[in-house]
């Protein structure tokens, strides 16, 4: 009999926030950004924060309003793989098949393990605990005949749970369940379900497999058909053999420079090299994924019978298969770049006929790669990429000039902060905090009205901190390949 687990790290990036800041603990913790930050999206949320109703994909500023004492953050990606790489470690001392999904969740094969670490019950348990142990974090754990099954049950008892499907039992495990928790089943099947006036695992059980594939095509009648059994799905057999490598990023600002979407693409492409380089992947297929200003999501994929040798290869695929879909009518708000079906780089493979200088850039690539990763704060990147961080930087200086017209006094000068962001597509914003700005510390008196009664002078006066508002909005605009422009509004004084 097979037995599978599947091993979810409960709220993973807030989990790893919390151990590295212990005062965090039993506080709600957000992942995604920080309140203020445009577009931001909610990665991870604790379940101290979950109690908020805030919850993974929300919009961050939705999630602020939700939980405004919250404490927010960023995150820290190197980080979370470095925890991840110790908990998959764990993972690999009690199965030679490990087959990791994400960088927090992953399945594990125990079928014929009872000899070396008994019941696979007992195991199951074990690991649990050498991961609380020597990591600090939680996991949740399902155990079942097969993958699809493990995968709903580890779900179920969230944080830190096992649960676990007895052999025989598999039917009756899905027949108890709602829709909602039918994985693989999304929102508008879900709703189509219910048109249908199927509410529950057991209605749908009732359906022939024809009457389901006549309503949701016979992929996903089929599937359905073959879920509410507790048997494993071949389509998701097929995503789980399936493995890619992606990026993606959401802009601050929207895309419609083609020398900026251009440098975006580009980075996209460096990170999924990088990523390829250090799990030792390689590819011949390539996606691109890109997201309008009105929300419309398009994606395009492309192989070619030649893998996939260097960073600029990548990026010129990338480029290719962008302009062929993209729609020059909108901006955009999201690229993404993966590489697909991703194979062993030490599996064999058929040289090429022809050099055309692709093996001497992929060695000279590979040597940085190499270099980076012994030594992370090594700054080795694209010429491109450069650029890109340096022209913020420029426009500061430039902004900056503009703005000293009037010196300020030196202890305004230690009190102005200067925050200089980089996103990803290589924009970048400038914030000044004023709201640490002194008050002026010499009094006078002022005259507000001066009049004359019965040949008197009367005048009002008065004497002491003054404020005033000054609105207005000014703003340095810069692209890449393009002159910096300067533009201001007329300003108001009240």
């Amino acid at each position: 009999m097979s037995v599978f687990l599947h091993i979810d790290l409960d709220a993973f990036f807030a989990s790893v926030e919390q151990l590295d800041h212990p005062d965090w603990k039993g506080k709600p913790v957000i992942v995604g950004g920080l309140p203020g930050d445009r577009r931001a999206v909610v990665s991870t949320a604790s379940y101290e924060a979950r109690a908020f109703g805030v919850h993974s994909a929300m919009p961050l500023a939705e999630a602020v309003r939700r939980c405004p004492d919250g404490i927010f953050v960023r995150g820290n990606m190197k980080r979370y793989h470095e925890k991840s790489a110790e908990v998959m470690a764990i993972f690999q001392r009690y199965s030679p098949d490990v087959q990791q999904m994400s960088v927090d969740e992953a399945f594990i094969d125990l079928t014929g393990t009872e000899r070396l670490f008994g019941p696979p019950e007992e195991t199951a348990r074990a690991i649990k605990e050498e991961v609380r142990t020597q990591t600090g974090l939680t996991v949740s754990v399902g155990m079942a005949s097969n993958r699809y099954l493990a995968k709903i049950a580890s779900g179920l008892q969230k944080p830190d749970g096992f649960c676990r499907v007895a052999p025989g039992e598999e039917t009756a495990f899905m027949l108890a369940l709602p829709l909602t928790k039918i994985w693989g089943a999304g929102e508008k099947t879900q709703a189509r379900l219910r048109s249908l006036g199927l509410y529950t695992a057991r209605d749908i059980y009732t359906k022939s497999r024809a009457m389901l594939e006549s309503v949701f095509g016979k992929a996903g009648g089929s599937f359905l058909y073959t879920a509410v059994r507790g048997l494993e799905a071949e389509s998701f057999l097929k995503e789980a053999k399936t493995h890619s490598i992606s990026s993606e990023s959401t802009y601050a600002f929207d895309l419609t420079d083609r020398d900026a979407i251009d440098t975006a693409l580009l980075e996209l492409s460096y990170t999924v090299s990088f990523r390829l380089f250090r799990e030792k992947l390689r590819t011949n297929a390539v996606s691109v994924k890109i997201r309008y200003d009105d929300f419309s999501t398009v994606s395009i994929q492309d192989s070619n019978e030649r893998d996939i040798m260097s960073t600029d290869d990548l990026y010129e695929r990338v480029k290719q298969l962008f302009y062929k879909k993209y729609d020059f009518s909108h901006s955009i708000r999201l690229l993404g770049v993966a590489a697909l079906n991703v194979t062993d780089s030490a599996a064999p493979r058929q040289k090429e006929l022809f050099d055309f200088g692709e093996e001497k850039r992929r060695k000279v690539e590979n040597a940085i790669f190499e270099a980076k990763q012994k030594n992370p704060s090594l700054h080795i990147t694209k010429a491109r990429l450069l650029r890109a961080l340096l022209l913020p930087i420029l426009a500061a200086a430039s902004f900056l000039q503009l703005s000293a017209v009037r010196p300020l006094p030196l202890a305004a000068e230690s009190a102005l902060e200067l925050e200089t962001e980089r996103e990803s597509d290589g924009t970048g914003s400038l914030v000044f905090d004023t709201s640490a700005l002194p008050l002026e510390s010499e009094s006078k008196e002022a005259a507000l009205i001066e009049t004359n009664i019965g040949g008197k002078d009367i005048v009002f006066s008065a004497d002491g901190y003054w404020q005033a508002l000054y609105s207005g909005e000014a703003s340095y605009s810069f692209c890449f390949g393009s002159t910096p422009a300067f533009s201001s509004s007329a300003p108001v004084l009240s």
